[in-house]
C-alpha cells in the first residue's frame, strides 16, 4: 500500500509507524514486523495479545540499547536472526504471518529467556517496556522516551474546546469503581491496552495530572489494509470526587458544549449517577488528527464503574478519517478497536 493510498493520509496517516522510538530506516520493517503478529491475520484469527508482544518486544528492545536511541538500520541483522526470515526489511519484504509461538521465540532470541515469563506482569511491566525485576520497573524513568520528542510539539497549545464539535459515545461499564479508578490513576499502564486502532504511551512519570502521551493511531482503509500516525495529547483538563464541587462543575460544563452541538437531551451523567473522575486529553496544535479533545468522565451508578466519553473535533462537511478513527479508538464500539473495552476488560480481571 502507497502513501497516496493510505486512508486518511490528509489527517497525517501514512503507511509505516511513526513513533520516535524507530528511526526512518526502521520504521518500513517495524511495520513488516506488526503486520506479520497482527495486521496481516484475517480479523477472526487476531489476539490483542499477539499485538501487545510485537510492541513489547519492539519498545523493550529499544530501551535496552546503548543510549536508548532510536531503533535503526544496524539493528535489522538482529531482529532477523531472532525470527528467523532474511526477508525482514528486504525489498520483498516479510511475508506471511508469525504464531505466537514464533513471537515468543523471536522475543527470547532478542533479549534472553526471562522475557516472556516477565511479559503480562503488572509488577514488570510499564510504560511499553518488560522487566525482568519489580526493582528495575520502579527505577525506570519515561524522561528516556520523551527525550526522543521534538521539544516543540508538546510546547504548542491544545486545542479551543470552544471551537470543536461535539459528539458523545456510548458509555462503557468497567466494573468495580476500585479496579476503574486504579487503572486510570496509573497511566504507565495503558500500553497494554493496546488495540487494533493504537495505544497511547505515558511520557511522564506520576499519574494523570499534568501527563502527556504519545499516541500511535492505526486507521484502515476500506480493504483493511492499516495506516499509521503518530500525535501528542495532554491532559488539559483533571478533577476527581476529592473536590466533589468542581467535578460536578466539569461535567456540567462538558454537558453544555454536548447540548450545543447535540440538543438538550445530551448527557454526560445519567440519573443517579456519581462522579468519581473526569480529564481531557488535548492534542497538540499542528500534528495529526488536528483540533482534537477527548473527555472522560468515570461515573458510579447500579453498583458499577461507567466510563462516559465525548470527543471534540474540528467541524468538518461529513465523516473524516480522523472522525472514524475517533469513534473506533475512543469509543464504546467493537471491542477489539476500543480503549474504553479495553479497560472494561482490565478492570474485569482486576475486580
Amino acid at each position: 500500500m502507497t502513501a497516496e493510498s493510505a486512508p486518511g493520509t490528509e489527517d497525517g496517516f501514512g503507511p509505516v509507524i511513526a513513533s520516535p522510538i524507530f528511526d526512518r530506516d526502521a520504521a518500513p520493517w517495524v511495520t513488516e514486523l506488526l503486520q506479520a503478529g497482527y495486521y496481516a491475520l484475517a480479523p477472526r484469527r487476531r489476539a490483542l495479545e499477539h499485538l501487545r508482544l510485537v510492541l513489547a518486544t519492539l519498545t523493550t528492545y529499544w530501551y535496552r540499547k546503548p543510549g536508548r536511541v532510536p531503533v535503526g538500520a544496524s539493528d535489522l541483522d538482529a531482529f532477523r536472526a531472532a525470527y528467523g526470515s532474511e526477508e525482514l526489511g528486504s525489498a520483498r519484504g516479510l511475508r506471511g504471518v508469525l504464531t505466537r509461538s514464533q513471537l515468543e521465540l523471536g522475543a527470547r532470541r532478542l533479549l534472553g529467556e526471562w522475557f516472556v515469563s516477565c511479559f503480562g506482569r503488572p509488577d514488570c511491566q510499564g510504560h511499553g517496556v518488560v522487566f525482568e525485576s519489580p526493582a528495575q520497573r520502579a527505577r525506570y524513568d519515561p524522561r528516556a522516551r520523551l527525550a526522543l520528542v521534538q521539544q516543540a510539539l508538546l510546547d504548542t497549545p491544545t486545542a479551543d474546546v470552544r471551537g470543536l464539535r461535539w459528539r458523545r459515545q456510548p458509555a462503557v461499564a468497567l466494573g468495580s469503581e476500585r479496579a476503574a479508578l486504579a487503572l486510570l490513576s496509573a497511566p504507565e499502564s495503558f500500553p497494554a491496552l493496546a488495540c487494533e486502532c493504537g495505544w497511547l504511551t505515558a511520557l511522564r512519570a506520576g499519574g494523570l495530572a499534568g501527563q502527556s502521551f504519545e499516541l500511535d493511531a492505526v486507521c484502515f482503509s476500506a480493504e483493511g489494509n492499516p495506516s499509521f500516525a503518530c500525535a501528542y495529547l495532554s491532559v488539559s483538563a483533571h478533577e476527581s470526587a476529592e473536590d466533589l464541587p468542581a467535578l460536578r462543575d466539569h461535567c456540567e460544563r462538558l454537558e453544555q458544549r454536548l447540548r450545543e452541538d447535540e440538543g438538550d437531551a445530551a448527557i454526560i451523567l445519567p440519573y443517579a449517577a456519581r462522579p468519581l473522575l473526569a480529564f481531557e486529553l488535548s492534542a497538540h496544535a499542528g500534528q495529526p488528527l488536528g483540533d482534537l479533545t477527548v473527555s472522560f468522565v468515570l461515573y458510579a451508578r447500579d453498583g458499577r464503574a461507567w466510563l462516559s466519553v465525548a470527543i471534540g473535533s474540528e467541524p468538518r462537511s461529513g465523516v473524516s478519517a480522523c472522525d472514524a478513527w475517533c469513534s473506533d479508538f475512543f469509543g464504546g464500539g467493537e471491542p477489539r478497536r476500543s480503549l474504553p473495552h479495553q479497560l472494561a476488560v482490565s478492570c474485569g480481571a482486576a475486580a
